[in-house]
């Protein structure tokens, strides 16, 4: 997976080479003047962004089925301590 990194901070980087479309160059330029800060900086705040996003989509799919599975064993335990209940 990937590491996660404190804000603030620094790790060596790779360069590379992306293609984009005009709007997204556009984009990214605008971004990064309005902010004061590189277009790189833009590019890791966007896949933070989509990372984050992605870890909660996971969580969430997680915590539906662990409820689910949850209710099953709470079902199948109340079922079967019914029989050990006095009647009231």
């Amino acid at each position: 997976m990937y590491s996660l990194m404190r804000r603030g901070e620094t790790m060596p980087s790779t360069a590379m080479q992306v293609r984009l479309p005009e709007w997204a160059k556009e984009f990214l330029d605008e971004r990064a003047a309005r902010r004061n800060t590189t277009k790189t900086a833009v590019v890791l705040e966007a896949i933070r962004c989509l990372r984050s996003q992605e870890l909660a989509q996971l969580m969430r799919e997680g915590y539906e089925e662990m409820a689910s599975t949850h209710k099953s064993l709470a079902e199948e335990d109340l079922a079967g301590t019914t029989d050990s209940l006095p009647d009231w």
